[in-house]
Formats: structure tokens, C-alpha cells, sequence
């Protein structure tokens, strides 16, 4: 009986053994998520000929450029997620890719989230009148910790003109400092008869400037969550030192009118919209150009008002029942 039982012990040693090695070969095959920087050094070859990968799990900016004096032909993916620890958030938050040649936008990716809230709760109202302040605040707040958003992104058959072009992924959240997040973001990119210049540089950092409608220096604010939200005369201003991208991500989408104008190093941009029952009336040509851009460094104001409500009558008929808050995305980077 005891030799039986001693066989059998040894045979489960050998079989853990034999499973340790197992999983060692495969880690050391596969690889892990763990990387350290080195890893990547700043100017990256292509794998065999025509395909990229790059990494990065310290910083909420990650940048791939590419750059050929001929045109470039590629379909590229990425995966990104970010987590924060242990944090009381209302849980707004960006995740964007933008696609730039320092000038303007080839492609832009972005995914908004306003806040937690309860629909018609008067959720925030602020008010000044010279030098008194009134303000009201009861807005949702919510403990996280661990992943926040994550996703996975495809875009086949993109055709880049010659020159430099600039790959910027982002996230975050609005009510925390970029620090205050973990960010994980992988790239695949696959070119198509990928010209002999082709060169690959990888970077990260640069400031987030995140504000969400609450943080606008404004006379009035109103806030009855996605029933009734309106800023008076609401200003941001962003002190620039490298290359400014600048994405007003949420605003009115129900009924009033939105006036947006930014006061940039190379001039002002303004538009003026009205809205009705979720149609826009507007020039689209300053809108968007208020909306999203890119700019050298400088100083940049924005000055918005807004009136945006969910209509009494036939409201469910709307395409989008909801009027909708300001949060505005300002990154200064520094392009290579």
C-alpha cells in the first residue's frame, strides 16, 4: 500500500513538472503584456517588409508617425482600454484616435461619454452677478476601480498623401488628472507595397486639458440632465506650448441654439447654430471648423453659450430625446 501510494506521488510530481515547463516555454514564446521601454526604441523597423506593432502601457498619449515621399497605402487596427484605481468619478470620459498631418484631420475616432445621471434632475446651477456666486451641485457620483472602457478598432484600404502623418490615441476622464488613469493601447499596422523611405517613430506624452461643462467660467449654467441645459457666455482658455488639437465632443443636439468662438493665435473662428428638433441650421463649414481642429502653440479661448431642451410636444418621436451638455478635449503635444 505504501509503495502504491509513493508511485502515485511521484507520477503527480512529473506531471507538475512537466506542466511548469510547458508554461514557461509558452510565455517565453507568445510573449506577455509587459513591456519595458527599451523594447521600443523611438525609430521602429517594419516586420518583414510591410507590417508595424507598437505598444504602450505608461502614458495616456501614445503617437505612431509614419512619413514617405510617396503616398502610403495601409489598413491599421488598435486596441485600447484604461483603468483607475480605487476613484469617485461621474464617469465622463473620452477615448479618441486622431489622424493628423499637423494641419488637418486625415481620420478622426472619438467616443464621448457624458456623465451618470438621473433624466430631469436639476443636477447643477451656477449663476454670477458681479462679484457674488450662487451655485447648486448634485450631480451622480459613482466608485470605480479597475477597467473603464476598452475596444477593439479596424480601418481597411486608408491611402495617406506623401509626407508626415501623425497617429494620436488618447482617453481619460473628465473630472481627473491625466495621471489618475492607467492607459493600455496596442497598433497593428499592415502597409501595401510600403515605399523604401517608409519611416516609423513612436512617442508619448504631451498635456490633456480635459473640462467638462461645470469647469467653463460662465455667468449662467443650468444643468436638468438631457431635458434642459443652458450656459451663458461659458469661457475655457488653453495655453498652448507645442502643437494644439482641440475636439468640442458633446453639445447641443435637441432645440435652441449654440454659439461657439475661439479666439486662436491666427485669428477668430466663430459659427452660430440653430437647432430644431434635432436639425441643425447653421453654416456646417465654421461649425465643424469650431467643432474639431488643429493649431500651432499660442494661447486659445473659447467662448460658448447654449440653449438646448427636449421639447413638450411628440418629444418621442425625436431621433435623439435628450438635449445634451458641453464638454470640450484640448491635447498639446509634441509631434516628431
Amino acid at each position: 500500500m505504501l509503495k502504491r501510494i509513493v508511485d502515485v506521488m511521484k507520477k503527480t510530481i512529473a506531471i507538475g513538472i512537466f506542466l511548469s515547463l510547458f508554461l514557461v516555454s509558452n510565455l517565453l514564446t507568445t510573449g506577455t503584456n509587459i513591456r519595458k521601454k527599451e523594447d521600443f526604441p523611438s525609430v521602429l523597423p517594419l516586420t518583414e517588409g510591410k507590417s508595424f506593432y507598437g505598444y504602450c502601457n505608461n502614458s495616456s498619449i501614445y503617437i505612431v508617425t509614419i512619413s514617405s515621399s510617396q503616398q502610403i497605402h495601409l489598413n491599421f487596427s488598435y486596441t485600447d482600454y484604461f483603468f483607475i484605481l480605487n476613484k469617485t468619478t461621474s464617469g465622463a470620459l473620452f477615448n479618441c484616435c486622431y489622424i493628423t498631418n499637423g494641419t488637418f484631420f486625415n481620420l478622426v475616432k472619438t467616443f464621448f461619454v457624458s456623465e451618470s445621471y438621473t433624466p430631469g434632475k436639476l443636477r447643477y446651477f451656477q449663476i454670477k452677478t458681479g462679484n457674488d456666486e450662487f451655485l447648486f451641485q448634485n450631480r451622480t457620483f459613482r466608485l470605480r476601480d479597475g477597467k473603464i472602457v476598452s475596444g477593439y478598432f479596424r480601418y481597411d484600404n486608408i491611402t495617406l498623401p506623401s509626407g508626415k502623418w501623425h497617429f494620436i490615441f488618447t482617453d481619460g476622464l473628465f473630472d481627473h488628472p491625466q495621471n489618475a488613469t492607467r492607459t493600455n493601447t496596442s497598433v497593428w499596422m499592415n502597409f501595401t507595397n510600403p515605399p523604401q523611405d517608409l519611416e516609423i517613430i513612436t512617442t508619448t506624452g504631451g498635456n490633456i486639458y480635459a473640462y467638462w461643462y461645470g469647469e467653463f467660467d460662465s455667468k449662467l449654467l443650468i444643468s436638468k440632465a438631457k431635458v434642459f441645459e443652458m450656459m451663458h457666455n461659458g469661457k475655457v482658455t488653453f495655453k498652448i506650448n507645442n502643437t494644439f488639437i482641440y475636439d468640442i465632443g458633446l453639445g447641443p443636439v435637441c432645440q435652441g441654439f449654440w454659439k461657439i468662438r475661439w479666439d486662436t493665435p491666427g485669428g477668430i473662428k466663430k459659427s452660430a447654430t440653430l437647432l430644431l428638433r434635432n436639425r441643425q441650421i447653421c453654416n456646417y463649414t465654421k461649425q465643424l471648423d469650431c467643432l474639431r481642429g488643429v493649431g500651432p502653440n499660442g494661447t486659445y479661448t473659447l467662448t460658448t453659450s447654449y440653449l438646448d431642451y427636449l421639447p413638450v410636444l411628440f418629444r418621442k418621436r425625436l431621433p435623439q430625446p435628450y438635449a445634451s451638455e458641453i464638454y470640450v478635449l484640448g491635447l498639446d503635444v509634441k509631434l516628431p
